[in-house]
């Protein structure tokens, strides 16, 4: 698994899926993948309104 940003994903099976970041790879099961999903979009939401 790579991508041009040395972040991928991909399904294993119905139940895992498999991510890569930075090349340290993880096994996630569906519900946690989904429960990632869900956080990095709203700290994506979140991030134009921060400021540093």
């Amino acid at each position: 698994m790579s991508g041009p940003h040395d972040v991928s994903a991909a399904a294993l099976s119905r139940e895992h899926i498999g991510i890569e970041v930075y090349g340290t790879r993880h096994v996630l099961d569906v519900d946690t993948a989904h429960a990632l999903v869900d956080a990095l979009q709203e700290a994506l939401r979140q991030a134009p309104n921060l400021d540093f």
